[in-house]
């Protein structure tokens, strides 16, 4: 079995050497058509050859043309920016990760079925179940933690609402207000003036602001961030006052707030009755039920 296990092991690393050679020339080809385009290779049919066999060679690296293909995955993009992971250092060490994972899981498991002395029924299955965890796994843990974040962005909204409507009323414009509050309020919403700094610093390189905040909130897609963001853009582009706007805004997450939380409430109700169902019912019928049952059993024993 352990043989078996070693020549599974390199056939994967053939697998994967396969994939990569294959990844490599497609490389290598959109290299040359991106050069030609360009200017940069000679008209000479010779200097073309020339070239494609030293791309061919390993000049444009496998391991260039798999990043490009793991980072170009617009879905873990959306959800790295909602997790709040924005650095490309955190972000390269997200993608190593990923792909490093399923292999890290199968070694594992083929490493356990050494070690154990009975070993696994089925290691193969056990190897394969590794890997599929390996490569799913990633993904769902960073998805769970953009929801949780965007659930803490939810819940800082109405304090922030409240704090961007008193400064306003202080005669402070949109952007001075959004500055104040991600310099002297993040601690209070660390969060959204996180959101709010990086959109502010991209407004600085000369980006519009208006554009920035649009497109953080397509991508936390809070329907609460949302709207204010709304607001924001409206008072940037056309001006004037937008405290009956806030109060309004803060007023509709409050109800929203709100129904979540009953919600909740309603759904821990039915679990609770569930818990007193399966534990307390029972516990409870003993109670009321032992001191009847043992007088019944001494009278039946008085009769005998």
């Amino acid at each position: 079995m352990a043989a078996f296990l070693y020549v599974l092991t390199a056939v994967l690393l053939l697998l994967v050497l396969f994939i990569l050679l294959n990844w490599r020339g497609a490389t290598s080809e959109k290299q040359l058509i991106r050069e030609r385009f360009s200017g940069g290779m000679s008209p000479n049919p010779m200097g073309d050859q020339v070239k494609r066999m030293a791309l061919a060679a390993g000049n444009i690296s496998a391991l260039e043309g798999l990043r490009r293909r793991v980072i170009d995955d617009e879905e873990v993009g959306i959800l790295l920016s909602r997790a709040g992971v924005h650095s490309k250092q955190a972000r390269a060490l997200y993608h190593a990760m990923n792909i490093l994972s399923p292999v890290i899981l199968g070694l594992l498991v083929m490493l356990t079925n050494l070690l154990m002395t009975p070993g696994f029924k089925s290691p193969v299955m056990m190897v394969l179940a590794a890997i599929i965890i390996g490569i799913l796994l990633p993904k769902r843990i960073l998805g769970m933690v953009a929801n949780r974040r965007r659930e803490e962005i939810r819940l800082e909204l109405p304090v922030f609402v409240q704090t961007l409507r008193i400064l306003f009323d202080s005669g402070l414009a949109v952007e001075q207000a959004l500055r104040v509050l991600t310099t002297e309020a993040k601690d209070v919403f660390p969060q959204v003036a996180g959101e709010l700094d990086r959109a502010l610093q991209r407004s600085g390189s000369g980006l519009d602001l208006a554009d920035e905040l649009a497109r953080i909130a397509d991508q936390l897609q809070v329907e609460e961030f949302t709207d204010t963001v709304s607001i924001l853009r409206q008072m940037i582009r056309q001006g004037g006052s937008a405290r009956t706007s806030l109060i309004n805004l803060q007023k509709l997450i409050e109800d929203r707030q709100m129904t979540v939380m009953q919600e909740r409430v309603t759904k821990l109700s039915a679990k609770m009755a569930i818990v007193m169902i399966i534990f307390l019912f029972p516990a409870l019928f003993i109670l009321l039920a032992a001191p009847g049952f043992m007088a019944l059993t001494r009278a039946l024993g008085g009769l005998t």
